[in-house]
């Protein structure tokens, strides 16, 4: 579970103080500053988990850029602090704090830059490359998340419920995708064996980074079935 908390440096304090504890995995810090920012409050979670008996580092960040200020420190707060783990790009208020409309052309820089950002520190960039504030029509929803995939997000955040099944659908690999991952393996290892560093499939060329990224695809399916598993165990 990730909680959601408020900016005004006055209210965070008592928002930690009732979120951390073992059901919440994360925090989503809204509006951050600058790495000074999620470095206070990082100060602010430790104590709480010590006081909690929780095991340090267990309640995660998710940084969410919203200011044209911040989208110049971007990987800064990226790698500000260990419990970061993914970042994301508030699109209704950063287009809002810039005076543009939060489209896909307006917020496809910006994105991809909080993509390289988060990439860079080791963290998940999450989100799409548009806004999520349209749930009425779920078929252009569904569109503009398969796009944003195609970027690089990783997982997003949903407003409606209608949303959830579609991100979740979208972000996993598909079966056609696992399928094809495990065949560029397969056929890598017989490529290695007659001593060659790259191979065809379908008339498209093979080489390191097909491969890689067919490893990546499989370890993050294996993954998001562990995940699923275990949220089934925990059903009564």
């Amino acid at each position: 579970m990730a909680v959601r908390i408020n900016r005004p440096d006055s209210m965070t304090p008592r928002d930690l103080e009732a979120a951390v504890g073992p059901e919440v995995n994360a925090i989503a810090v809204t509006k951050v500053d600058d790495a000074a920012h999620l470095r206070r409050l990082d100060e602010i979670v430790a104590k709480l988990e010590a006081k909690r008996g929780l095991k340090a580092g267990h309640t995660k960040f998710i940084a969410m850029v919203e200011t044209p200020a911040a989208f110049f420190k971007m990987p800064e707060i990226a790698a500000a602090v260990e419990r970061n783990v993914a970042m994301d790009i508030g699109g209704e208020d950063f287009a809002l704090e810039n005076g543009m409309e939060p489209t896909d052309e307006t917020l496809l820089m910006p994105k991809q830059q909080m993509i390289y950002a988060a990439r860079a520190a080791g963290i998940m960039p999450l989100g799409y490359i548009a806004s999520v504030a349209s749930f009425g029509d779920l078929e252009a929803f569904r569109r503009m998340v398969q796009r944003s995939r195609q970027f690089g997000f990783m997982g997003a955040s949903c407003i409606h419920p209608a949303q959830v099944a579609i991100v979740n659908e979208l972000y996993s690999p598909s079966a056609a995708e696992v399928a094809h991952a495990k065949r560029v393996l397969e056929e890598n290892a017989k490529a290695k064996a007659a001593g060659r560093a790259s191979f065809a499939i379908d008339g498209k060329m093979v080489d390191v980074p097909v491969v890689v990224r067919a490893e990546r695809l499989l370890e993050r399916h294996a993954a998001v079935r562990a995940r699923e598993e275990a949220k089934q165990g925990r059903k009564p």
